[in-house]
């Protein structure tokens, strides 16, 4: 006894430790110990009940390794660590743990298995299989668990469910199994195991009643099997995925394998022969596709397979009783079949497919999740029980979520249209408290349509990750499976347990609630999960490595009293610190700020702030305020502080008050008396479509009458709510104007966005939010949606659509959502619950604390005297000038100041050094906004099919005085509204007789544009640029950049230039051709195509073409065009775009492959005939700069010929290679100045001259 105790003491000591280390939860189904073991069950934690299902997570032990990812079968789970080795738990009567121990009921292995080397193979939390995918949220690709059909032994149902409780489960002691790799992925089916090896060699390991482990036999086995019969086909396996009692094996060069249980041609080899004694396939035999893009990824239900191609099309074949394969019909498949168009044109290609056990998910690369098959249990997520099979559009959204009826829980192949008690049938948030029996119904928890970004399928119940990193579950939830938190890298399900994998910093926030603490994780950046804390009111991020502000941060900043994040390497905090109304503590001790902003004063709340042991020479006059209050507590101490004297510090900054903060609080009010002011005017901006009220509203609010016309472009008017002023900006809805408009939106405004309330379903609501959050450069900029035509509804009807809209656009990124109101513009009086709300949200927000130095309101007064004497615009150096007069001596300081009036409404400008914006400042937006008017209107105009003839001008600008006419030419033209037109080989320096307007393009491209562009054949580069969303006059404001930086200077006279709404094609004297192309992809979704051709070098050099190899650097001159386009003016966005480099091979025929081959090109781009031109596969930009730094400088197309590609060859920007090269031995390499994340750099010696060198 004395024994046994000993044991337990040191196993429970042993588990505590072991918690700390663990990265794994398991929880669900436990009758084969799945995710408790024995020694656990003997803990008091566990008790009697230790074989029931468990409804919270519990740490699993993994005896200090760190897991990278896990699979699960039916009732076991092997876990594969970041060292390649495995581990596993759960039943073993068929050795599917890779033991001889066996576990019956009630039973599991006490042996935990783990396979194999020390190689550390698996850098990162996805698992590693060479797949250009990466593993999200969800079940990562090559380690998903697809499960069989339950045995007879299995009572429970999927689980998949997490909450803020963490108890603790063990493991047993760990044998190990001599394996001659270290293993990179592992996959489970009912009750075997595969896995493939670091050199790409396939085991398998359980049962084999069915021949699914591939050996040749049926025989149970209890340890590592190698699979013969792939390699011999010279081609290495690169995916493995498991089915009930088949398996498929995906091999690098696009081959696809298949063996096991085959009566209902799950293998796709074909129907099985009725002379053959069995359906089964006991050895690998290749499956025949379809010619075709190849196939990147396969996934296997209990019954059936699915296979992706790059192109994002799918194939299925296999068992269809439920319409799980997607055919339209529920017909058994014996062979691959072809998904049907409708799939692809509906939604964006598929990026990854997911199967339970009789339905099937899948993710589009616009982030539209699809499902269909079996739905008995609500697991497609449609709102009903009725399967489909043909897949269905699904939104993550809670108001699809309805109250499910009572019901009693059937057997699984019961056909019934009335889903079970524990069964959701449409999303559910992670952001809900909805109890497990029966759930409830649920509101404004999320917006309707969110993009999802992975999804993992258990037997009979669905789970999708959204971009916003929210988690939503729906299906049978009779074990508690739908999730409650997203806090995981990596989930994966079984029959009816499941597992997820975090890493330290999430594992706090799992255990979180009101309160997380991440301190001391060695994080830089917050962890994914981080986004649905919602509710978090104190927060820890001490001794990390933080060297900027969180950006996240911002979405608490409603919520959050107590912030730490002392001990970093902070700099900076952003001006935008006010937000955070209701912070109460403050903690930024220990790193390394310089100054604090004078918005911290907005944190009106503040009762302890410690900025100690900085590098503060100041202290903002704002904490005046702050220091005069008893209760205040602050430390400085550690700071120089040089600019305060002595005699006021002393006794400052020990955490006390008293009279030394009286004294430092008079000396910072003494400072400031006549150093800054507050900003007293808010820039208020109405957008919307058109004719739905905006300017009634503008009307109203001025007490005017509206004459009923349209807004033509833009007006602007000042006018003061409730004793605040107010300059409000007047958009005209119209598609016309969009292309002008992105020219006056700003961050530091606060917008109504505003609908007809009578038509909903046409306000293009979606399309105006995006645009504003488009605009807010991540400040947060605050929206009020306003619905009006209050008059035609019922008081219950303006309230319905009140909470629609505010239920559907509760949250949204970069922008704060402030509600919706319902008014009747057309009545002033019925405008004051508006006016109300406008004011408390201004002040709410902090728009009217905004705190400025008093020189900037100096100048802002000085130019509205400029305005009211006539002044519309200034030159830099006027303007410059104008800022030293009131001691802005420097260029930095006026620009400064130049952005700050651009953000509030008082002037335009754009900090351009591409253009000639960056030389002009508009002291006058409504002049700009005329001027722009008297181009793009709705009105009769002079524009025909996007031109403009010169000699219209004076008609045009009769309002005008004749010697502003220049002015308003070159005002035009900087903006890119007008761009003169020259005859082809004509004078650029000459007058031109015609303008484009590139916003007034016609909609329909020349065929002119395809002749000249087909004429050109060679060497070609191509970039793709995809965007999440349509940027408001995105191509027109491209093309008007374009065509200014690629003017003659560039190099090339233009032979031809052809352009529509959408695209350009311009052609060079060189043979150099340039085409734009910009395109709706699906939904919201948008791609730029940048492509670039030029005859091949042999050719131009005998026809002695000029800038024979010029056109390579002439693309990376359209490349800078689109990035700088990017920058300036969709700076907020940018990172949200994705690059993509085209492969310039995988389309050609076979003669145009054997051309490329011959020695004639070879060491040129790739050619390309026009005629051969498809789809290519896209390389991500990424990818391409990972061949670079590690040297190889080649990347392998992932199209059907899976063909080398020279990074060079396609990417010259990125490989510099038209930049001058130097030998290496001319440079004297120097002392080290810096490492980045892609190499050192150094101080060397070029000859005479200092220059840095990176390696």
């Amino acid at each position: 006894r004395r024994s046994m105790a000993t044991v337990a003491r040191a196993k429970r000591r042993h588990r505590k430790k072991d918690e700390v280390c663990s990265n794994v939860v398991a929880w669900g189904a436990n009758q084969y110990h799945q995710c408790v073991d024995e020694d656990s069950c003997a803990d008091d934690a566990c008790g009697p009940s230790s074989l029931l299902p468990l409804q919270q997570p519990h740490f699993l032990r993994t005896h200090g390794r760190t897991v990278a990812a896990a699979a699960c079968g039916s009732n076991h789970t092997v876990l594969l660590t970041v060292q390649g080795t495995l581990i596993g738990v759960g039943q073993n009567d068929q050795g599917q743990l890779g033991s001889r121990v066996a576990g019956g009921k009630g039973k599991h292995s006490n042996n935990s298995s783990t396979l194999a080397s020390a190689a550390s193979l698996l850098a990162s939390s996805s698992v590693n299989t060479g797949s250009s995918r990466t593993a999200g949220r969800g079940t990562a690709n090559t380690a998903t668990a697809v499960i069989g059909v339950p045995t007879a032994r299995s009572p429970g149902l999927p689980t998949e469910t997490a909450t803020t409780t963490s108890s603790l489960s063990s493991l047993a002691s760990i044998n190990k199994i001599s394996m001659p790799s270290s293993v990179i992925a592992v996959s489970c089916g009912e009750a075997h195991t595969m896995v493939i090896t670091a050199d790409k060699q396939l085991y398998g390991w359980g049962w084999n009643n069915r021949g699914q482990l591939g050996l040749g036999n049926r025989d149970t086995q209890w340890g590592p099997r190698k699979v013969e019969g792939i390699e011999s086909s010279g081609a290495e396996v690169h995916i493995v995925a498991c089915g009930s009692a088949h398996t498929l094996a995906l091999c690098e060069d696009g081959s696809l394998f298949a063996w096991g249980f085959n009566k209902h041609g799950q293998c796709g080899l074909g129907k099985p022969s009725s002379a053959a004694p069995a359906s089964d396939c006991c050895l690998p035999l290749q499956v025949q596709l379809s010619a075709g893009a190849g196939v990147i990824d396969v996934a296997c239900g209990g019954d059936f397979s699915f296979a992706l191609r790059a192109d994002g099309s799918l194939l299925s074949w296999g068992l269809n009783d439920n319409g799980q394969l997607g055919l339209g019909d529920n017909e058994t498949r014996f062979t691959p079949q072809q998904l049907p168009h409708p799939l692809r044109t509906v939604c964006a290609p598929v990026r990854l497919i997911r199967c339970g056990l009789r339905h099937t998910a899948a993710v589009t690369c616009d982030g539209d999740l699809l499902l269909w098959g079996y739905n008995y249990y609500g697991q497609l997520g449609t709102g009903n029980t009725k399967q489909s099979n043909e897949p269905q559009l699904v939104f993550l959204s809670a108001e699809h979520v309805t109250e499910n009826r009572p019901a009693a829980a059937a057997p699984a192949a019961a056909a019934s249209t009335e889903a079970p008690a524990s069964a959701t049938a449409s999303p559910l948030s992670s952001s809900s408290s909805a109890a497990l029996l029966p759930l409830a119904p649920l509101v404004d928890l999320a917006p309707a349509k969110t993009g999802c970004v992975d999804v993992v399928c258990g037997h009979f119940h669905t789970i999708a990750f959204s971009a916003e990193s929210a988690a939503y579950g729906w299906g049978c939830n009779q074990s508690g499976q739908l999730p409650l938190t997203p806090c995981f890298a990596h989930v994966a399900c079984g029959a009816a347990h499941s597992v997820a994998i975090t890493d330290p910093a999430e594992d706090a926030v799992l255990r979180s609630g009101m309160e997380c603490n991440l301190s001391l994780c060695g994080i830089a950046l917050l962890p994914n999960g981080f986004a649905s804390l919602l509710n978090l009111t104190v927060l820890h991020l001490s001794h990390n490595v933080f060297a900027e502000f969180p950006e996240q941060l911002f979405m608490l900043s409603a919520t959050l009293s107590n912030l730490n994040l002392s001990h970093n390497l902070l700099k900076t905090i952003p001006n935008k610190i006010g937000h955070f109304t209701n912070l109460t503590k403050f903690d930024v001790s220990h790193n390394r700020l310089v100054s604090l902003p004078l918005e911290i004063a907005d944190c009106c709340y503040l009762q302890t702030l410690d900025v100690s042991f900085n590098e503060l020479g100041t202290l903002p006059y704002t904490l005046s305020d702050f220091l005069s209050r008893s209760a205040f507590s602050f430390r400085v101490e550690g700071n120089p502080l040089h600019e305060i004297p002595d005699s006021v510090l002393r006794g400052i900054g020990t955490g006390g008050s008293g009279s030394s903060s009286t004294s430092l609080a008079n000396f910072l009010r003494s400072q400031s008396q006549s150093g800054f002011v507050r900003w007293k005017n808010i820039k208020l901006v109405l957008v919307g479509k058109e004719n739905v009220g905006k300017t009634t509203i503008l009307r109203s609010l001025q007490n005017l009458s509206h004459d009923g016309i349209s807004t033509d472009g833009l007006d602007i008017a000042s006018i003061t709510l409730n004793n605040i002023s107010f300059t409000v900006f007047d958009f005209g809805g119209q598609q016309i104007f969009h292309g002008t408009h992105q020219f006056f939106l700003s961050s530091r405004a606060l917008y109504l966005v505003v609908f007809d309330s009578t038509n909903v379903e046409r306000a293009s609501l979606e399309f105006w939010v995006r645009q504003v959050a488009s605009a807010s450069r991540n400040l947060l900029s605050p929206v009020i949606l306003v619905g009006t035509h209050a008059d035609t509804l019922s008081p219950e009807e303006a309230e319905n659509v009140r909470r629609q809209i505010s239920a559907k656009y509760k949250r949204r990124n970069q922008i704060r959502m402030e509600g919706c109101v319902v008014v009747d513009s057309r009545q002033p009086g019925c405008l004051a619950g508006l006016v109300n709300h406008v004011v408390r949200v201004a002040v709410s927000n902090g728009m009217l604390r905004k705190t400025v130095p008093a020189s900037w309101a100096q100048v802002d007064d000085k130019l509205a005297v400029l305005r009211r004497g006539g002044a519309q615009t200034l030159c830099w150096d006027e303007f410059q000038s104008l800022c030293g007069a009131f001691g802005l001596q420097s260029k930095l300081e006026a620009t400064e100041l130049a952005k700050f009036l651009h953000e509030v409404g008082s002037v335009i400008y754009f900090d351009d050094p591409y253009t000639d914006l960056g030389s002009l400042v508009v002291i006058d937006p409504q002049f700009l906004a005329t001027v722009m008017s008297t181009v793009v209107t709705f009105k009769t105009n002079f524009v025909r099919d996007g031109r403009i003839a010169a000699a219209a001008f004076p008609q045009l600008w009769k309002g005008f005085d004749r010697a502003t006419h220049g002015t308003v030419l070159r005002l035009l033209e900087a903006f890119g509204v007008l761009y003169a037109l020259h005859p082809p080989g004509g004078d650029p320096a000459s007058t031109p007789s015609e303008y484009l307007v590139p916003c007034l393009l016609p909609e329909v491209q020349p065929p002119e544009a395809a002749r000249d562009w087909n004429a050109v054949v060679g060497r070609q580069w191509w970039r793709a640029f995809a965007f999440p969303s349509l940027p408001l006059a995105f191509f027109s404001r491209l093309l008007s950049r374009a065509l200014h930086l690629l003017g003659p200077e560039s190099g090339g006279v233009r032979t031809a230039c052809h352009c529509w709404r959408s695209g350009a094609v311009i052609a060079y004297d060189d043979g150099t051709a340039l085409q734009l192309d910009f395109f709706s992809v699906a939904g919201n979704s948008y791609r730029l195509n940048v492509r670039v051709r030029a005859p091949p070098l042999a050719v131009a050099a005998q026809q002695q073409l000029p800038r024979v190899d010029a056109p390579s650097a002439f693309f990376q001159q359209v490349l800078r065009a689109v990035e700088s386009c990017i920058s300036c003016f969709y700076q907020p966005i940018s990172t949200s775009i994705s690059r993509y480099i085209a492969c310039p091979a995988c389309a050609l025929g076979v003669e145009e492959r054997e051309v490329l081959l011959s020695s004639e090109y070879e060491g040129e781009a790739l050619v390309l005939q026009p005629q051969s031109l498809n789809e290519p596969y896209m390389f991500s930009l990424d990818d391409a700069i990972a061949a670079l730094t590690s040297g190889r400088g080649v990347i392998t197309c992932g199209g059907p010929g899976l063909h080398p590609v020279v990074v060079a060859d396609v990417a010259p920007d990125l490989a510099m290679t038209t930049h001058s090269l130097i030998p290496r031995e001319s440079i004297v390499i120097g002392q080290i100045l810096g490492e980045g994340g892609f190499g050192r750099v150094y101080k060397a010696l070029w000859g005479s001259r200092d220059v840095a060198f990176k390696e």
